[in-house]
């Protein structure tokens, strides 16, 4: 498949990071309120007064005991849930401030922004969640979606085009226990322009994340105090740690 000189698609969990990143970017308001939020979440988490007193607040208000959570800023999801919190959290936080004047706190046109901006962001802090885990349930939520697809004809490609898109539905549908990449490997030459598309768009892995999983493992593994391991037994720890 690698020697058809295509291009794929790969890691789409980083390119639908940087596209929200950059969507971000756009709102003119959204760098302030993300700046300000920062500097009231840093507050609470540095200081055991102040989580104290959050958490205090929090059961009085009857409100389950939740911390605030920060934010790294390479991952856009972490944001989300940097600000998610915040707003969720904002009463007892509100209160749990001795002086409220001593942080820029957001005014109520910028909560307004702010709560627009999360039921945006939602949708795809699920997807970013969703493709960062190693099962790949991502594929049950796109079988109902993809089986409702199937069988519809475009209507703006060439005559050429329709008929091989004709000729493809006909076939009908592969057993969900057969490997897709099989599937159009043996029929590039029937199917040459669904070829290319199934390429660019079959992206499993849908993201790098287990492999950084393990790269981390390997971090934790080889120590100050374990530095004499060779590759091989390293790689047999790492393959146990994994597996078992």
């Amino acid at each position: 498949m690698n020697s058809s000189n295509s291009t794929f698609n790969l890691h789409f969990a980083h390119k639908l990071n940087l596209i929200v990143k950059k969507s971000c970017d756009q709102i003119p308001e959204l760098p302030s309120i993300r700046h300000k939020s920062w500097q009231i979440v840093s507050f609470f988490r540095s200081s055991t007064t102040a989580k104290e007193k959050l958490a205090q607040v929090q059961q009085q208000m009857g409100r389950p005991t939740l911390k605030l959570v920060n934010e790294v800023p390479t991952r856009w999801n972490s944001t989300y849930q940097m600000l998610s919190r915040l707003h969720d959290e904002k009463e007892p936080v509100w209160v749990s401030l001795a002086s409220p004047d001593r942080f820029n706190t957001l005014t109520a046109d910028e909560l307004n922004i702010l709560r627009e901006a999360l039921l945006v962001l939602a949708p795809f802090h699920q997807a970013t969640v969703e493709l960062s885990e190693e099962s790949f349930r991502i594929k049950d939520n796109l079988w109902q979606q993809l089986d409702q697809e199937v069988g519809r004809q475009t209507t703006n490609a060439t005559a050429d085009s329709i008929i091989e898109v004709q000729r493809y539905l006909a076939e009908g549908n592969i057993s969900r226990q057969e490997d897709p990449l099989t599937y159009w490997g043996n029929r590039k030459t029937s199917y040459p322009h669904l070829f290319h598309l199934a390429l660019q768009f079959l992206c499993t892995p849908a993201s790098s994340v287990p492999c950084e999983r393990v790269f981390s493992k390997a971090g934790e593994i080889v120590s100050k105090k374990r530095n004499r391991l060779n590759a091989k037994t390293l790689d047999k720890l790492i393959f146990l740690n994994k597996n078992l």
